[in-house]
Parts: C-alpha cells; sequence; structure tokens
C-alpha cells in the first residue's frame, strides 16, 4: 500500500496514558491525551474521545493509514474507561496468576518457568484482544483493515525522540535506549539508528518486562505510600534530603536482587520485579521514608548510567537518544547528559506512553518512504480561537469580572511583577505532563513567599516538591551553573522541563520559589521567541519590569487531575481553587470575592520598586 504525502496518518496509543498523534502531509498537526478530555489523570485505553473530537473537526478524511504503538493487547486496553467498550473479562485468570506470582515466584528460583507460562498466557489472550481492536479502529477511524499498522511498543519509544527532534539528518549513528515499565513483553530495548529518510534500524539489546526498573521504582512508590505510576516524581524530589551514610547501605538490599550484565546490555533481576512489594515488606519495613527514596534514586542512577556506559564502549556509538517513562526522571537525567562519554543526548520530552503517538506515525510515514518534518512542540492538543473563548465565557459575565485585552500578555506581566498569581490558558494545550507556558499556573520566583501562595492556593503539593521555571534562553548563562556543557550537548532538550541543572547564586536569588530547597537544582524550560511567541513575550515583559529572567510556571490543574484540556476544565480548577486571576486566550476574569486567599495582599500598597527590594534576597 502506498500514500501520499497529502493522506495522513493517524497514530494511536490504546493503553497507559492513552492518546493520539495526527501526522497532516509531513506535519504532525496534533498531539492529544485522552486524559485532556476527560479529566482523568493518566486516563488508559483507547482514546476514543481524541479520535471523536479529531473526526469531529473533520481531521480524519483521506486517513491513509492508522499507526498502533504496540503489538499485543489484553482486556484492560480494549475496556478502558475511555473507550466506552465493553468486552469480555480475562479476571478470573488475572486473580489466578497474581495469586500465583505473590506466593509462589518470589520465593522460588523458577523465574525462568514462571516467564515462559506468562508469555504463553500473554500471547494467547492478546491473540484475541487484537483482533477485538482491529474492527473498533477501521469503525472510530473510518479505515479498512488493511491500513492498521501494529508496531513494536520499545522500537517505536526508541524512535520517538528520532522523529521528534528530526534526527533523520544527524550524520552519525545514534543510539536510543528506551526504559519504562513494561510493554510487548519488554521493559527496554536499546537500538543503533543509521539516520536516513528511511532509518536502518539494528536491534542492540532489549531487557525483559519481569527485570523493569520502572516497576523497581513503581513499587518504591507505593510502598512509601504513595500512587504508583503518577507519584515517582515525588520519590525523586524527597531523595535529595537524607545524607548518604544513611541510604547507601539501602542500596545494598537493592543492588542484591537486580543488576545489569554489561556483556548482554540488559537488566536481570533475582525474580519478576512484577512482585516486588513483597521484597520491599521483608526488607524496609521500619526504614526511614527519606532514606527508602534517596536509596531508590542512587539505584536507578547507577543501574542506568552502567548500562548506558556500557552500551557507548560496546557500540562505540556517543550521541543517544532516551525515551520511555524511566527517563522522566530529570536528576538521572543530569547525570547522564554529563557523562563524558556522551558527546550529545535528546532526551525524550514528557517520555512515558504519551509520546508513542509521534514515534508511531512518523515510523509509518518512513515505511511508506514519507518523512515526517520535526515535531520539536509541547503545543500540539486542543485549541480555540479568541471568539470561541469569548462565547464560552458569555455565561460568567456577572459572576467574574471579565475584561477583554489585546496586550493580554503584558498585563499579565505586570500582574506577576505586583507578585500575582495568573493561570494562563492560552493557544494549543500541551500534550504531555508538564506545562510549558500554555496551560499553566505563573508566579513572581523571586520571593519563596509566591511557593507557600501558589502550593496553597491550588496545587497542595508535599513539602519537598518543587515548582520550576521558564527562564528566557538569553538568560541561561546567568542561571544554570552547567550551561555550557548543557548548550554543547543537550540544547534542544533542555527547552523541556526533561533535564534538571544546577543553579548559579543570582538563580538562587532570583528563581528562589522555583528550585529545589535543598539541593538548589532546577529543572528549567529555556524559552525562545520562535517556539512561542506570546508566552516568550509574557516572560520577557515581566523580565523588563522586574529585571527577572524567568517565571515560575506550574501545571494548571487541581492535585490529582491532568493538565486542563478544555475551556470546561480551566473553569473547573479555576472556581475549585483558590486562584484570583485568570487568562483564557485575550480575556481576563477576575474573582471578585474579597476573601480570596492572597499572600502578598498588605504589599500592594507599596511601590513596585519597594516590594522588589524587600522580597528580593
Amino acid at each position: 500500500m502506498k500514500f501520499d504525502m497529502n493522506m495522513r496518518i493517524l497514530g494511536i496509543h490504546a493503553g497507559h496514558n492513552g492518546g493520539a498523534a495526527l501526522l497532516d502531509g509531513p506535519d504532525c498537526a496534533w498531539v492529544v491525551g485522552e486524559e485532556k478530555l476527560t479529566n482523568k489523570k493518566n486516563q488508559g485505553g483507547i482514546p476514543v474521545k481524541v479520535i471523536r473530537l479529531l473526526a469531529e473537526r473533520g481531521l480524519l478524511k483521506d486517513l491513509g493509514a492508522v499507526a498502533l504503538s504496540s503489538e499485543f493487547y489484553l482486556a484492560d486496553a480494549v475496556e478502558g474507561a475511555a473507550s466506552e467498550i465493553q468486552t469480555a473479562s480475562t479476571g478470573r485468570l488475572r486473580n489466578l496468576y497474581n495469586w500465583t506470582e505473590y506466593n509462589l515466584e518470589s520465593a522460588l528460583p523458577v523465574k525462568s518457568l514462571f516467564r515462559a507460562l506468562r508469555n504463553h498466557l500473554y500471547s494467547r489472550l492478546s491473540v484475541k484482544m487484537r483482533s477485538q481492536i482491529v474492527p473498533l479502529m477501521s469503525e472510530l477511524c473510518g479505515v479498512t483493515p488493511d491500513r492498521i499498522h501494529f508496531l513494536d511498543h520499545h522500537t517505536t519509544h526508541c524512535l520517538t525522540p528520532y522523529y521528534f527532534y528530526g534526527l533523520q539528518d544527524h550524520n552519525e549513528p545514534i543510539l536510543s535506549i528506551s526504559i519504562d515499565g513494561d510493554g510487548d513483553r519488554l521493559s527496554g530495548r536499546i537500538l543503533k539508528i543509521h539516520p536516513g529518510k528511511t532509518p536502518k534500524v539494528e536491534q542492540v539489546a532489549s531487557t525483559s518486562y519481569d527485570a523493569s526498573l520502572g516497576y523497581f521504582y513503581s513499587h518504591v512508590t507505593s510502598f512509601l505510600g504513595m500512587k504508583p505510576m503518577e507519584h515517582e516524581y515525588k520519590v525523586m524530589g524527597l531523595a535529595a534530603y537524607p545524607d548518604e551514610k544513611y541510604y547507601l547501605p539501602l542500596c545494598d538490599k537493592f543492588r542484591k536482587i537486580i543488576w545489569v550484565d554489561e556483556e548482554r546490555l540488559q537488566i536481570g533481576s533475582q525474580f519478576n520485579l512484577v512482585v516486588m512489594d513483597r521484597f520491599l515488606r521483608e526488607n524496609f519495613v521500619g526504614q526511614r521514608f527519606d532514606n527508602i527514596a534517596a536509596a531508590a534514586q542512587r539505584f536507578l542512577e547507577e543501574a542506568v548510567i552502567k548500562l548506558v556506559k556500557a552500551a557507548i564502549k560496546k557500540t562505540g556509538v556517543t550521541t543517544l537518544a532516551f525515551s520511555g517513562g524511566v527517563f522522566m526522571n530529570v536528576k538521572m537525567n543530569h547525570r547522564l547528559l554529563m557523562l563524558p562519554e556522551v558527546k550529545q543526548a535528546f532526551f525524550m520530552p514528557s517520555c512515558g506512553d504519551e509520546s508513542l503517538p509521534i514515534g508511531a506515525v512518523g515510523s509509518v510515514a518512513a515505511q511508506h518512504g514519507n518523512r515526517m518534518q520535526p515535531v520539536r512542540n509541547m503545543c500540539l492538543g486542543v485549541r480555540y480561537t479568541s471568539a470561541e473563548a469569548g462565547k464560552f465565557l458569555e455565561s460568567y459575565q456577572g459572576k467574574y469580572k471579565i475584561t477583554q485585552h489585546p496586550n493580554i500578555e503584558d498585563v499579565l506581566a505586570k500582574l506577576l511583577a505586583d507578585f500575582k498569581v495568573v493561570a494562563r490558558f492560552k493557544g494549543p494545550g500541551e500534550w504531555g505532563a508538564r506545562s510549558l507556558g500554555n496551560r499553566a499556573i505563573l508566579a513572581n520566583p523571586s520571593d519563596f513567599a509566591m511557593f507557600h501562595e501558589v502550593n496553597d492556593s491550588v496545587k497542595m503539593r508535599d513539602f519537598w516538591m518543587p515548582f520550576a521555571p521558564t527562564i528566557l534562553e538569553e538568560w541561561a548563562d546567568k542561571y544554570l551553573a552547567d550551561w555550557e556543557q548543557i548548550k554543547a550537548k543537550g540544547l534542544e532538550s533542555s527547552r523541556y522541563m526533561i533535564v534538571a541543572s544546577q543553579s548559579t547564586p543570582l538563580a538562587r536569588k532570583h528563581l528562589r520559589a522555583a528550585m529545589h530547597q535543598k539541593d538548589g537544582s532546577i529543572r528549567p524550560q529555556l524559552i525562545r521567541r520562535e517556539t512561542n511567541p506570546d508566552y516568550y513575550s509574557l516572560v520577557e515583559k515581566f523580565s523588563q519590569l522586574t529585571g527577572i529572567g524567568g517565571v515560575l510556571n506550574t501545571s494548571f490543574n487541581l492535585h490529582g487531575y491532568p493538565l486542563v484540556g478544555t475551556l470546561e476544565q480551566a473553569m473547573f480548577t479555576f472556581e475549585n481553587s483558590k486562584l484570583k486571576y485568570l487568562a483564557i486566550e485575550d480575556y481576563l476574569l477576575e474573582k471578585l470575592d474579597a476573601n480570596v486567599f492572597e499572600v502578598v495582599s498588605a504589599a500592594d500598597q507599596k511601590t513596585k520598586a519597594a516590594v522588589l527590594a524587600e522580597r528580593t534576597p
């Protein structure tokens, strides 16, 4: 089957963090996570609402192909709340197998036997479920079954940064490494990619799902009383607090059951890490929670670094790309970027399964001899015109003060300079987990009181969790202590809050509320005018008013909810928080309630210069 570049390809991930991407000709025009429409964080299943949204907008006409990011599907991929479709349940088999795992596998040295049993059951069940997905996709997307492609999960992960960053013209081979919980029976893969219009891909190594570093970290997250597959970033933030003399002995316990095979370039484990909760109960009860977090973080960093260094040594390739949910760990990413063996690195932004549709559309386009243009854009989600926003807000007239401003960015910059907290909803939404300005809560980062205001008014984060800054790229050398290395080796990745950095003394003064309070690290988004002109204009104007080259930027959502995707969700968040200001396109909403929480209200009577002199250390 051959189709021309004017036809469209729809990439779909039907699983954890389900979503879709639309390739329109050579351009990735839309990427939307199902959670952005259901308002359920990490929504799984077939992204039916996203598919219907694109269909309603007429974007699925002339669809050339549908690319699914996995080869195997079980019932939960079909039955997810997003799918609105019910199929035969495999619950009894799951319960029986879980009982076997928890009671036998972790206690007996027969891992290979259980792996064979799992693979047999997995193959039998997935064939049935896959046969159900084909007619569903055909009906939902309006394509014939022969236009539906199934791709390997981890190969797609590895190709996602390749297509996102446009590495087709890179003049050297690329070593692409994926690590996550699991997908298509694996938890990781290493590919050697020879760039070109149709890339030549060499399979270097892979790790089975039963030695998953993703499951290792998620089980630690759960053991600490947090939500697995969601709160791992809390473990990473907590890990900075204890002294290593208290947690290094705990690392030894992890090293006894998980190791790196440097010859085979694989992760190995004593037992299936899906049942690691049993090991944690037997070995870590009574240990301090922060020491456990620090030990898990240190062990993860050491294991991945050892794997990466061994892969570089064996292949001789020094340009690397990383994807899969484990690489959401920005502290680990910073250590990888600083490795002397690494010449250049590309970390996939929001690199969990929500990014898979991008790799899927790029892969299928290449299979048909077509070239996908670089994406380099995290804001490809749901979008509205100013007229649509104005019509939506008509029903809120009288409830809030609503004003329209052709220079809304200047208005918001002035509010931020005056230490007001502002929610911003403008342009296409971010498709990933993090705000990059279009669905954001913004604040002045120079006073630590703003951390508490943002946290107490809407975010409700744990005390040890930092906020992050958006920084004008021309200020990077003033704020990032390791800027020269980041610029030389990971410049593009620095624009997506996917790599941490150490802060300079000036950063610790200007960005005090937007960094880790223990170790002074920051997770920056460096912004350029050409990537997001409106948001850049806002930060630039704030800089002109204050002499500060960045703003505090955190995701616009209530605790436990995903980053807002729709106008309705924006108003839901505004009305169920203590936020006072919300900008929707070029409209500004202000709550009239005098009791709205505001830490800096007493300072409003002072001049801006006096406020800055008092609040900036």
